[in-house]
């Protein structure tokens, strides 16, 4: 589609040749329309109503030749007429920009059947761009950062070439149109704003590509009269440009037309010739089959733009189509730590079994042995006692553990004086590291009786050789001590008896 004024001068003839067949065609048309299902084809307006019915009206009489079946007309929307035209179904077919195809494609489930191929300056293209640009004599503009603080005009907010792919390439340095220049405006037209640079109603302006080269060809522009701000090169793509290519316009149906209907107009717009009236009075080349519009979906997105204004529903579907990677490994990961875990708690169970099972046997062989044994920690606090120690004292083992055994056991000498912890033995063995062996002293019962024992205190190290505490190991001797006293009273009473009977030998001699 060519975005152009009519040419004269050396044209004319080969215009009113094509404007004599369109009127033939229209002639032909009108006397079938009474009876003919009427066909809506909804194309944006971006260019004004009487230049949208004079390109694309022929279109609409082309496909009413090749689909006899039904007449097709053209209805020219402008940007805020489309969303109501497609939500209300008052139109069949709807040829637009890519972004509100987009918008209309996720919120009304159209669908594109063919993509248009554009000529400008007989140059065919399937693609295109936006234009920044201002007039050459600005010589306080050369760049895109020179924006800020500019009057900045551009088609429409909804307009993808004659503004969101400006927007999109300003963002990428830092501009926000909306807050970084000192009035953005909005000329409704791609024409309007190209006159508002012109007669400096506005500094820099957008356009879609093809707009200044059709207006300096016709003579509305002036030869060098405007510079590129930002301009790309690209080999593949033969007009000035600012930003990123694009699909062109895609030429789609509405959700509640005929399938078999939009297939026939399919066919016949592929099947258009470039020397078609149709395509010569729309300025265009013909169709190929739908571009992918992905990269417009990406540019609306990023720019949070209609319909990706709103936060998206994330559904668990979603979920596993973008991070099933992620998930499969996750899952993975969780079965491994199962499987682990459950390792772990069958260990850990065989674990505690067996430390139950050594801590009854260390018991058991503890409550066997008839001397009392007692483990203490640095403080001289009771770690553990076995059962010949409570039968010996008479403290009860709640009394015992945890409990400072010097100040239980130790506290008094046998004159009855205090016995300090200092010059304990058992304090001793944590001092110098070395066991202490006591031959007679005495333990104290809980029911402040005393008896005599003999004991040893052993240090105990850890793994790295460090003493962490003693195990105090005593025998209560009252028993060995009574046999003792018995045999020294024994020995005395025979050393008196074999006195007296040396006294009588003595005497009777």
């Amino acid at each position: 589609m060519r975005w152009m004024h009519p040419v004269a001068n050396g044209r004319i003839t080969k215009a009113i040749l094509i404007l004599g067949l369109w009127l033939l065609s229209r002639s032909i048309t009108v006397l079938a329309a009474t009876e003919i299902p009427e066909v809506k084809i909804g194309v944006l307006s971006h260019r004004g109503d009487e230049a949208t019915l004079r390109n694309w009206s022929p279109t609409a009489d082309y496909l009413s030749r090749v689909v006899p079946e039904y007449r097709f007309v053209i209805v020219p929307l402008d940007f805020r007429e489309i969303e109501p035209a497609v939500k209300n179904s008052t139109v069949d077919f709807l040829l637009v920009n890519p972004g509100i195809y987009v918008n209309m494609e996720v919120r009304y489930r159209i669908s594109r059947i063919v993509t248009l191929n554009n000529l400008i300056n007989d140059k065919a293209s399937n693609v295109f761009g936006g234009v920044i640009f201002t007039r050459s004599d600005r010589k306080d503009i050369d760049e895109l950062q020179d924006l800020q603080g500019k009057r900045f005009m551009a088609v429409d907010k909804t307009s993808l070439g004659g503004f969101q792919m400006a927007w999109k390439e300003l963002e990428k340095i830092g501009i926000n149109p909306y807050e970084d220049t000192s009035g953005l405006q909005f000329g409704g037209t791609h024409d309007a704003v190209v006159q508002a640079v012109q007669h400096g109603k506005a500094d820099v302006g957008t356009v879609r590509t093809g707009i200044l080269e059709n207006l300096t060809e016709g003579g509305t522009a002036a030869v060098g009269e405007f510079k590129i701000l930002g301009e790309k090169k690209d080999a593949s793509h033969p007009f000035s440009h600012s930003t990123q290519l694009y699909p062109e316009w895609p030429f789609s149906k509405l959700q509640h037309t005929p399938a078999q209907l939009a297939r026939r107009v399919a066919v016949a717009l592929l099947q258009m010739s470039p020397l078609e009236p149709a395509a010569q009075w729309g300025e265009y080349a013909g169709w190929t089959t739908p571009l992918e519009y992905q990269p417009v979906h990406d540019l609306l997105r990023d720019l949070h733009l209609p319909p990706y204004d709103r936060p998206e529903r994330f559904t668990l579907v979603d979920a596993i189509e973008k991070y099933w990677y992620w998930l499969l490994v996750t899952l993975a990961f969780l079965l491994f730590m199962l499987v682990m875990v459950s390792w772990v708690v069958r260990l850990n169970r065989a674990l505690k079994k067996s430390k139950s099972m050594l801590e009854r046997q260390h018991n058991l062989i503890l409550d066997s042995v008839a001397d009392g044994i007692y483990g203490v920690d640095l403080q001289g606090n009771a770690t553990f006692i076995n059962k010949a120690v409570t039968e010996i004292t008479g403290w009860r083992a709640t009394d015992l553990i945890g409990a400072n055994q010097h100040q239980l056991l130790h506290h008094t000498r046998p004159d009855g004086s205090p016995n300090p912890g200092t010059e304990c033995p058992v304090y001793l063995t944590f001092r110098e590291g070395k066991p202490r062996y006591v031959e007679e002293d005495l333990f104290w019962k809980r029911d402040g009786s005393s008896i005599p024992v003999e004991y040893s205190s052993t240090p105990i190290r850890n793994e790295q050789g460090d003493i962490v505490g003693s195990v105090v190991v005593f025998r209560d001797i009252s028993a060995r001590k009574q046999a003792a006293e018995a045999d020294r009273q024994y020995q005395m009473e025979l050393a008196h008896v074999a006195r007296l009977s040396t006294m009588g030998e003595m005497a009777s001699g």
